[in-house]
């Protein structure tokens, strides 16, 4: 009898793949080489446009779903393609709070039975995201929902806490140069 058994597929979700405009790029560079190293594939979507160069330079398979236009980069065509695509994946790894991407992950992954994990990249330091007109554009149902939220320090977390409550084992602070860490973390907060 041959058992035949099925690599673990990510899809990271991030802003732009560009270094230049979108930090978090290079974490996600760093992610691929721990996920491949543990056996697992990974993927991106960015909302670069499809012909941008920072694609072709990105060391994962990443599709660009459109172009930011406005400071929060909408793009209607990143939301249908997430929700045809979200049972391929084991998991969905949401980069940032803020902007277009966050909240089209959310509506995207939301009742179904693929868990996403948020990483903040620092965003929730200060306290400054729970202000104003962001509240009520949907971040709080972002970190609400996502299966774990994994922070880059604890003052990240001591900061994202007093402005949300957080449950103690949907967090976890690993920081930003362990990626082996981090595949653990997404490892061990995953549902069974």
């Amino acid at each position: 009898m041959n058992i035949i058994f099925k690599r673990e597929r990510f899809l990271h979700v991030l802003r732009s793949a560009d270094p230049a405009r979108e930090a978090a790029a290079g974490s996600v560079a760093r992610l691929a080489l721990a996920h491949f190293r543990n056996g697992q594939q990974a993927d991106a979507v960015s909302l670069d446009m499809p012909s941008a160069t920072c694609l072709e330079k990105f060391p994962l398979s990443i599709v660009g779903r459109g172009s930011p236009t406005t400071r929060w980069g909408f793009s209607p065509r990143l939301g249908p393609w997430l929700r045809g695509r979200r049972s391929a994946y084991h998991a969905v790894i949401l980069h940032g709070s803020r902007g277009h991407h966050a909240r089209v992950t959310w509506r995207a992954l939301h009742g179904g039975r693929t868990p996403y994990f948020l990483v903040p990249h620092g965003e929730m330091k200060g306290g400054k995201i729970w202000r104003g007109a962001r509240r009520l554009l949907g971040w709080p149902c972002v970190l609400r929902d996502a299966t774990g939220v994994i922070f880059s320090s604890e003052a990240e977390k001591e900061c994202a806490k007093r402005s949300f409550p957080l449950d103690a084992a949907r967090v976890h602070v690993v920081p930003d140069r362990d990626p082996d860490a981090f595949v653990r973390a997404v490892g061990d907060m995953r549902p069974q």
